[in-house]
């Protein structure tokens, strides 16, 4: 068994290691609060501009015969296609 005035010395020890456990931590959160701060001025104006930059499809046109030696035009915008034949 520890004596009293050991238990009392290491109550001194692990509190002592606790504040500067402590202080370590406010200091990663101030880091933490900084970096997402800087990350936010920065990345916020280009997810702003990628946000309202609209792309339109550009239509893909394909050619090709089939069986029966008939020219087909083959349209594709985006997920749609269509097909016609070819005058």
């Amino acid at each position: 068994m520890s004596t009293k005035a050991q238990l009392i010395a290491r109550i001194a020890e692990l509190e002592t290691a606790n504040a500067a456990l402590e202080a370590k931590l406010v200091v990663a959160r101030t880091c933490y609060k900084q970096l997402r701060d800087s990350v936010y001025n920065v990345e916020a104006p280009a997810l702003v501009a990628a946000a309202t930059k609209s792309v339109a499809p550009t239509p893909v046109v394909k050619r090709y015969r089939d069986r029966l030696g008939r020219e087909w035009i083959k349209t594709i915008i985006g997920n749609r296609a269509s097909s016609r034949l070819a005058a």
